[in-house]
């Protein structure tokens, strides 16, 4: 029953249900220094999820609003629950360097040597999905070589066929507790791009 030009809004719950999830904390440090926490889980109720704004809580505290897509039964769902203040990622470029290559020259190649870090103070062990990116060469005049990871890319194999031709890097890390500061998680790689003498290539961010 709804009252007619009621003041407030009415609220009815048609349903819940229960499900297991599934956390990691997620760093891209070339685009932010914070890490943040992701839930993922399945629809395991019998019901088609509309989208629509949700609230999300952890434990008996709101973190905020989110969007949720339309999710059929049996569908995973991706919630991110804000950054965790005892984290940290960066990502520096430590070299680069230019010079010529071939035994008769003729080829440009820069070098790039990159070092990546996450600071885990929670107290505890941590998941993490480390990501970075790399250039894709869209011409035979321009070879781009990844060489010398620290550590292996994901196996995961929705990675492996998704994100890795589109050059995007992920490592899973398993970050103990108290790695911070002078001990804190590294991975280091260098990219080495080569090109014509005379190739013009758009510039690269750092």
């Amino acid at each position: 029953t709804v009252k007619t030009n009621s003041d407030s809004a009415q609220r009815t719950r048609i349903a819940d249900f229960e499900t297991s999830v599934d956390f990691r904390f997620v760093a891209i440090p070339v685009l932010t220094d914070q890490v943040y926490l992701r839930g993922r889980f399945k629809n395991t109720s019998e019901y088609q999820l509309l989208p629509g704004q949700a609230g999300i809580f952890m434990g008996g505290d709101y973190v905020g609003p989110t969007s949720l897509a339309m999710t059929s039964p049996g569908s995973e769902i991706e919630i991110f629950f804000g950054s965790d203040p005892a984290m940290k990622a960066t990502r520096t470029m430590l070299t680069k360097n230019t010079g010529e290559t071939g035994v008769f020259g003729g080829w440009l190649t820069t070098r790039y040597q990159f070092v990546l870090k996450i600071d885990n103070g929670t107290g505890r062990e941590v998941d993490v999905e480390l990501w970075d990116r790399r250039p894709i060469s869209r011409s035979e005049e321009i070879e781009v070589t990844v060489e010398d990871l620290s550590l292996a890319l994901s196996d995961n194999p929705k990675y492996e066929k998704n994100d890795l031709p589109r050059g995007l890097m992920r490592w899973d890390l398993s970050i103990p507790a108290g790695k911070s500061g002078d001990e804190a998680m590294t991975v280091t790689y260098d990219l080495k791009i080569e090109r014509k003498d005379g190739v013009k290539m758009t510039p690269l961010p750092d």
